[in-house]
């Protein structure tokens, strides 16, 4: 990776964000006049409540370092909007009570309203590209129909069954081995990374090379992303701290605990009701366990940025590092906090 100002690239990052953000706000226009006033509110409100718009942020990153000429606008919509609606399901699965400093959907409104928004919105999402298409807003038909097929077989069938198989675990006391902890956690988040990755490469009739090439950088990005989640759950988190541990969810975190100190886990999976202290005692006891994931994180950020090679050196791909860098900060400030 070239060696940029960190304080520079995170400059260049935050105007793509602001950027990014102001077009799919216009893109939601379009997007709202599908639907019907009354579920307005409902569809767009975790949308409204912001985000890092990470996945669409390293989509139009790539598309602009690969000079894409096609309309990126919708496209990088429903990247956001899928990830979006995966939320309304989640949070009712997890019976989660806040989300990014506000209510979740079910606490607003109620567990039907939650269901069935995230229902309309994984429709209306699809058929965003369609109407694209009709308005001629998107020219090539070839493109809008890989995408929904890539989107629909190798983003959500592997979210969905991953979901599935974290239920599973959470109705038992079973631990997954370290080996399907892991698959569950890349499940949950690298598919949607790696294909806004390939994504960009294809639109922009990139070879067969690049575009595997970015699927494997952006799988692993994914990959790391969803292990720093894991770890910020124990120290920052938009719901509540420590509720992974709480919840019991079989993240890697906890499976690597349990193969290494299996006695001492128990103790704190025993206790019905978990304090802040409880929380802080448990990082302290298994430091050497986050210091792990976070020596994981750091490997596949390694592998991901093999990809950089395929990327033509231009702003482009300054922006697609300072993603790399803003991930790498991130695991150094948890690696700081538990020294």
């Amino acid at each position: 990776m070239n060696k940029i100002d960190s304080k520079l690239l995170m400059i260049l990052l935050t105007n793509l964000q602001s950027k990014i953000s102001e077009m799919l706000d216009d893109e939601l226009d379009y997007f709202l006049d599908m639907t019907k006033e009354e579920l307005k509110e409902i569809i767009s409100y975790y949308y409204k409540l912001g985000g890092k718009r990470l996945r669409p942020t390293l989509f139009v990153a790539l598309a602009n370092a690969f000079e894409c000429r096609e309309d990126i606008n919708p496209y990088s919509l429903v990247i956001e909007l899928i990830h979006t609606m995966s939320l309304y399901h989640d949070d009712v699965i997890d019976d989660a009570y806040e989300r990014r400093g506000a209510p979740t959907v079910h606490i607003k409104w109620d567990v039907p309203t939650a269901i069935v928004g995230g229902d309309v919105l994984h429709s209306l999402v699809h058929g965003h590209l369609l109407n694209a298409l009709k308005q001629e807003r998107l020219k090539n038909k070839d493109f809008v129909i890989r995408f929904l097929s890539d989107l629909t077989h190798f983003v959500e069938l592997e979210i969905g069954n991953a979901v599935l198989l974290e239920m599973k675990y959470a109705k038992t006391n079973t631990i997954p081995t370290l080996d399907e902890s892991m698959k569950m956690t890349a499940s949950k988040t690298a598919p949607l990374f790696a294909f806004s990755a390939s994504a960009a490469a294809y639109l922009s009739e990139k070879t067969i090379n690049t575009v595997d090439a970015m699927y494997q950088m952006g799988w692993n990005l994914g990959f790391a992303f969803q292990l720093l989640d894991d770890i910020g759950d124990y120290f920052e988190s938009d719901k509540d701290i420590g509720g992974d541990l709480r919840e019991d969810k079989k993240t890697p975190i906890l499976v690597m605990i349990n193969e290494k100190y299996p006695a001492e886990l128990r103790h704190y999976r025993e206790i019905d009701t978990l304090t802040t202290a409880d929380i802080e005692k448990f990082k302290i006891q298994f430091k050497d366990i986050f210091l792990e994931i976070i020596s994981i994180i750091k490997r596949k950020l390694q592998k991901a940025s093999e990809g950089l090679e395929f990327i033509p050196s231009n702003e482009g791909k300054d922006q697609v590092q300072a993603i790399f860098k803003l991930m790498e900060l991130k695991n150094n400030k948890f690696l700081e906090l538990l020294k």
